[in-house]
């Protein structure tokens, strides 16, 4: 199966060119800056933009689970499934998906540092990140684990660490997903291995300026 993944996209879709492939995997953040905590403007833009573009793309499914950028989405999860219903796009958020025989799981949770959407208490993070079943083909996550993808190479205040989710790091450790594909912080390094077996890819495809620096990820995996 051929896979192209990004994310943190922020609005700037259809600059990317992506090839053809099975499914196309986003890791959150489509909103575009200026109206993500707008509802009524984020509905149109899903139903005008998003959704027409999506179905152009030469690929068979888009699997998306939200950021948290997706401010205004968080507070109407039914009128947006509700516009995802008969098109491309599958929408995970704690759920599984199978595509082909391969198990495709989707959750937004990201560690607390301010206001913003799918951002929940530790014990509540790991309580979700749990539900997920142990064979995993590709987990879809907003937030990277920690230890592995993890570190802004282009932090705006000048420090280098990790900051990773440490609840998704534990549920990854025990579930053992194939390979994770993440983004939220936007110049974390392309790929790391985590617990020595599990590749995990930040597939933002903005820098911090949210200007378009990477290209989109394509893997095969059989």
């Amino acid at each position: 199966m051929k896979i192209c993944a990004i994310s943190d996209t922020h609005g700037l879709h259809r600059s990317l060119e992506i090839k053809p492939s099975d499914i196309l995997c986003i890791a959150g953040d489509i909103s575009p800056l200026e109206i993500q905590g707008r509802k009524q403007a984020m509905l149109e833009w899903l139903k005008y933009d998003f959704i027409p573009w999506c179905e152009t793309l030469p690929v068979d499914k888009v699997i998306l689970t939200p950021g948290n950028h997706e401010l205004a989405v968080s507070h109407m999860e039914n009128e947006v499934r509700a516009l995802f219903k008969n098109t491309k796009v599958v929408y995970l958020i704690d759920e599984l998906y199978i595509y082909n025989n391969y198990k495709i799981w989707g959750t937004p949770w990201c560690s607390i540092f301010g206001n913003w959407a799918y951002m929940k208490l530790p014990e509540f993070e790991e309580e979700r990140f749990m539900r997920m079943p142990e064979d995993i083909d590709i987990l879809i996550t907003h937030d990277p684990p920690y230890g592995a993808c993890d570190i802004c190479l282009e932090h705006p205040r000048g420090y280098y660490e990790h900051i990773g989710n440490k609840e998704l790091a534990k549920a990854v450790s025990i579930k053992k997903p194939k390979i994770v594909l993440c983004g939220h912080l936007h110049t974390g390094k392309s790929r790391e291995t985590f617990d020595n077996s599990i590749n995990v890819y930040n597939v933002s495809v903005v820098n911090e300026q949210y200007n378009i620096y990477r290209e989109p990820l394509y893997l095969e995996i059989v």
